[in-house]
């Protein structure tokens, strides 16, 4: 089984690195920013204050810690990124080594070989929990050497918040491991994997907002509070979480020895009847949209309740920024905008601007997705124009972002409007949340032109995602990055500035690079072979 675990890592070394390295790098940035604001403890206690009265933060966060020391902001702030954003990385991890690799025929080829029927998924389990523990290490290693900025930073608190994310990604791969066998599809796998974390985002923040201390059991995000590191240290539960996770992940393993390659648990006797009669599938644009029906409607359900949610913030963060000096200094460097309510406003459409991109730039690769798996091979055998599958997805991606941003939009203004009284602050919370759309646009070019022309070089369609996501959210943090630098970043590039004034330059730029994408797909497309 070793060997098929070093399989495993040497083939998802690149997706681990994509993963693990900005994750953990990110806390090693946050406790030496924190320091840089807020000079002592008296001030961070102070900043804590008008926090714990926020329903907002809390469901968000959690309760705020108390004490409230450098250690406790970081693990409660940043470890709460990490737990939700390596949650997200285990559950893909997992259905890519098992769900995905019977769709793809790789598992076929393994058990081929005389392996019994739960060495590769138990192998996957394994490479699951070496994941999650490299970014349980690294967070501690992050949050020790913190410790030369800040001397009184707990060495058991540091041991503690990496302990509970291990266990709390690796008990989320194992809920990706049982929908592995649950769904028929990778599509199918990674949709329910993705509204686990969801639903489990969402039971953590009504326990916090409830103060229901037995519902945080129940998800795994919630654990990171049991333990609470910095504050309550406590170490018992982690016991009891190592338990339940261990138990999940040999459960998984059981089943997939339970079960045929390709088949479902539990089974399920017969299938459903298409109509005679139904013939919307049988088009390509038509089976473009049925593939990928899932993740636009699941994309566009997130993207309009993390745009009510986020907005309905918008009041409460103007009066907690204005009691904050330093907090308020902190986002003026990130921010342009005239008043603290349109400074937030635009801090939260970054936030929700890298989500409408990550949706684009995943639907703009279906294409490629389907050439992989052998479906464009098909196509193309029955007399099909190359580049037809490339400029499909494209169109259905800057539709997803059109169909995002006028249902979002208008749902942020109103939650925007109702938390603040702000004048024109509905408006702004509209602006921000569009002005997002040609970097999108841009982002969707891009991944199409690669899909068509670099198959083999598709990961390079997130780099200007997370370079444009670093620069315009945390990029003010640093002195040294010159204003043009920033100026970059794609999503930058609004068409109405946080500080009233409008420009569009850089609006038809980035819609000219989506068009350009699509353009070079549909040249590029026929000038190689196909991957499979």
């Amino acid at each position: 089984m070793m060997q098929l675990v070093r399989l495993y890592l040497r083939s998802r070394r690149g997706f681990l690195l994509a993963w693990l390295l900005p994750l953990i790098g990110l806390m090693a940035i946050t406790v030496p920013a924190y320091r840089a604001t807020y000079p002592d403890s008296a001030e961070l206690e102070m900043l804590a204050v008008p926090m714990r009265a926020n329903l907002g933060l809390r469901m968000m966060y959690g309760i705020v810690p108390e004490p409230f020391t450098f250690g406790a902001f970081a693990q409660w702030e940043t470890g709460m990124w990490l737990a939700l954003l390596g949650s997200v990385m285990t559950v893909l991890l997992a259905v890519r080594l098992t769900r995905a690799g019977e769709d793809d025929g790789t598992l076929e080829l393994i058990r081929s070989s005389g392996l019994p029927t739960r060495v590769p998924t138990a192998a996957a389990a394994t490479v699951v929990g070496i994941a999650s523990f490299l970014l349980g290490a690294g967070t501690t290693l992050a949050l020790l050497l913190s410790r030369l900025y800040v001397e009184d930073l707990a060495v058991t608190g540091a041991i503690l918040t990496g302990a509970a994310i291990t266990l709390t990604t690796a008990a989320s791969g194992a809920v990706g491991l049982w929908v592995a066998q649950i769904a028929g599809t990778t599509r199918g796998a990674r949709g329910l994997g993705m509204a686990y974390v969801a639903v489990a985002f969402a039971v953590r923040a009504y326990a916090d907002v409830r103060e229901i201390d037995w519902l945080r059991w129940l998800s795994p995000l919630g654990w990171r509070d049991i333990v609470n590191p910095y504050s309550g240290d406590r170490v018992w539960p982690l016991v009891v979480m190592l338990v339940v996770t261990v138990a999940l992940m040999a459960g998984a393993v059981a089943v997939s020895g339970a079960r045929d390659l390709g088949a479902v648990w539990p089974a399920r006797e017969g299938r459903r009847r298409t109509a005679d009669r139904d013939h919307r599938g049988l088009n390509p644009m038509g089976l473009r949209l049925r593939l990928e029906r899932g993740t636009l409607i699941g994309w566009t359900i997130a993207m309009a309740l993390l745009s009510v949610f986020m907005m309905a913030m918008t009041g409460e963060m103007g009066e907690l920024l204005d009691a904050s000096p330093g907090t308020r200094e902190l986002i003026e460097m990130i921010s342009s905008g005239t008043s603290m309510e349109a400074i937030f406003v635009e801090m939260l459409s970054v936030m929700l601007g890298i989500i409408l991109c990550a949706a684009a730039i995943q639907v703009a690769l279906s294409a490629h997705t389907d050439e992989k798996e052998g479906l464009l091979s098909l196509e193309w055998a029955s007399g099909g124009r190359r580049a037809r599958p490339f400029l499909l997805a494209w169109l259905v991606a800057v539709g997803l972002v059109v169909v995002m941003c006028v249902i979002s939009s208008p749902l942020g203004a109103w939650a925007a409007e109702q938390s603040s009284g702000a004048e024109g602050i509905g408006g702004d919370a509209a602006w921000a949340i569009a002005g997002k759309a040609p970097a999108a646009i841009a982002m969707v070019g891009i991944a199409v032109a690669l899909s068509a022309a670099l198959p083999k070089l598709t990961w390079l369609a997130w780099i200007p995602l997370a370079a444009s996501g670093f620069l315009s959210y945390l990029g003010g943090l640093f002195e040294f990055i010159p204003q043009w630098v920033l100026d970059a970043s794609m999503l930058a590039q609004s068409p109405r500035q946080p500080d009233g004034t409008e420009s569009w330059t850089g609006t038809f730029v980035l819609l000219a690079v989506g068009v350009g994408g699509a353009i070079i797909a549909a040249a590029l497309a026929q000038k190689r072979d196909t991957l499979v």
